[in-house]
């Protein structure tokens, strides 16, 4: 975890989205907003080296996503023919039932052939909420939690 800030972080997320190298990104506990959840979709849908979001990834944890920024961030990678992102872990990330209907919408109409795990285990979502992988998205692992207990 770091204290590097949003200003910087989202400095150091335009080079990485310039020179498209990294595998292991860690930005946990960076205070990104909504804005800093745009910016970092905006780099993982054109990333071809990055694999995972979470830990050994692209570290976001600890960050100010709440729904609508990791619905933007599931939704990048989700719309993307040339992330490579396999596996995302946005468990323990405060997303409730609005959330997880922009993560199952985002699911829905994938053309990423890559994903096949999401975890949205921990959080607040329960009910018509929960995320539940549509049938030939590719996504073969959905792993929710009903109102944030495992």
């Amino acid at each position: 975890f770091n204290s590097i800030g949003e200003e910087a972080a989202l400095s150091l997320v335009s080079i990485f989205k310039e020179k498209d190298r990294m595998q292991s990104v860690g930005l946990a506990s960076c205070d990104l907003g909504v804005d800093g959840a745009k910016a970092v979709a905006d780099y993982v849908s054109v990333s071809g080296s990055l694999t995972s979001i979470g830990e050994g990834g692209l570290d976001l944890r600890g960050n100010l996503f709440r729904e609508e920024g990791w619905g933007a961030i599931i939704s990048a990678v989700c719309g993307s023919t040339t992330s490579q992102i396999a596996s995302i872990d946005a468990s323990g990330q405060d997303i409730g039932p609005a959330g997880a209907k922009l993560i199952a919408e985002a699911l829905r109409t994938s053309f990423n052939a890559s994903l096949t795990s999401l975890s949205t285990a921990f959080n607040n979502i329960s009910g018509d909420g929960a995320v539940v992988p549509p049938t030939g998205t590719g996504v073969t692992e959905v792993e929710a939690t009903i109102a944030g207990t495992k």
